[in-house]
């Protein structure tokens, strides 16, 4: 499985948690058939930054597609779901503009050269 929240994306757009599927499997491998549960078919996304704030606030973001938001230091992060890819697509479009003017960390390129290969 993916890191990036990627497990968290599946399960929002499927209902379907792919952690306990696979201790699922192995738990039963040698005693029955592995059978998939029912889905639901939304579509999903992820969003991460880097943030330059510890613990960003995020309590402006209040769309009901927010299904979950990352709590991690200095990174800033929703997972979103919908039963609409469009409207999946508008958030993420929307919400990698509003990361960058309240959130977004970066560092400037170094200005120590890389050793040179030749000699």
């Amino acid at each position: 499985m993916g890191g990036a929240n990627i497990a968290e994306m599946v399960e929002a757009a499927t209902g379907i948690n792919l952690w306990r599927e696979w201790a699922k499997i192995e738990l039963n491998s040698q005693h029955a058939t592995y059978q998939l549960p029912d889905r639901k078919q939304n579509y999903a996304g992820v969003i991460v930054s880097l943030a330059r704030q510890e613990y960003p606030d995020t309590s402006a973001y209040q769309d009901p597609e927010i299904v979950m938001r990352l709590d991690k230091g200095h990174h800033v992060g929703f997972v979103i779901a919908s039963q609409s890819s469009d409207r999946v697509n508008f958030l993420l479009d929307e919400y990698t503009q509003r990361f960058i003017n309240d959130f977004l960390a970066t560092l400037p390129p170094s200005e120590t050269r890389p050793p040179s290969s030749a000699t």
